[in-house]
């Protein structure tokens, strides 16, 4: 870590843990320890989905069982609070792509202040979401209703626009806003979409490579302690 201050433990950590067999007796402990790097760096949450589905499902991929989703389901609940108050969309979106790809339930009240983010990607994945069943209550979506106009195709919230329409999400007020614009009515004729919610998301998740010989990494058993001294 001395030769590299600028990176991330948690990311490198889970870089290796990616890379290498968990025995069942220390999959608590390192359950634990991905929490902690899901609520305090964000940043590590693509890689903590991955190990999630890959080292920690039960029956099916991307199914974690009774015990471990809630803790994940609070976790996710959490980030998405400090996402919203630092009004970092990064972090709102990877906590909201969390719930749907392990079906985990979105707090009314919380949903209701992420609505409030102006951001494309947030809003999709938080449109996804609310269309999968997951959120908790009934809610409308005016101010992101609002973007969906011909001008706004060519603005910074056009992937709102456009997605939005095609997938149902919304209602314009103009229906046809998008045939009005000869670029976009070519896609829309081609039935181009660039946010698929059409496949499964635990099939998009990336999956993890086949764990390292036990010559090349740690096997994290019974003495995965001595494999930790560095820290």
């Amino acid at each position: 870590m001395k030769e590299h201050p600028d990176r991330s433990i948690a990311k490198y950590c889970l870089g290796r843990l990616s890379r290498v067999n968990i025995h069942d007796e220390n999959k608590d402990f390192i359950f634990d320890f991905m929490i902690h790097c899901f609520n305090l760096e964000p940043s590590s949450i693509p890689k903590v989905i991955e190990i999630l589905c890959d080292r920690f499902s039960v029956f099916s991929r991307g199914a974690l069982g009774p015990v471990r989703t809630p803790v994940l389901q609070q976790a996710a609940m959490q980030v998405l609070e400090k996402g919203i108050a630092l009004q970092n969309a990064s972090e709102i979106a990877w906590a909201l792509w969390t719930c749907i790809v392990f079906g985990l339930q979105v707090n009314e009240d919380i949903f209701a202040k992420v609505i409030e983010i102006s951001d494309p990607i947030v809003a999709l994945v938080a449109l996804d979401a609310n269309s999968r069943g997951i959120v908790d209550g009934a809610h409308a979506f005016p101010s992101w209703e609002s973007y969906l106009t011909h001008d706004n195709l060519y603005e910074e919230m056009w992937l709102l626009a456009y997605e939005a329409a095609m997938h149902g999400w919304l209602t314009p007020l103009d229906p046809n806003f998008i045939d009005t614009s000869d670029q976009f009515k070519i896609l829309k004729d081609d039935n181009v979409f660039f946010y698929d919610n059409a496949a499964n998301p635990v099939d998009l998740v990336p999956k993890l490579p086949d764990v390292e010989p036990a010559e090349n990494a740690p096997d994290f058993g019974p003495d995965w302690d001595q494999e930790f001294t560095y820290f």
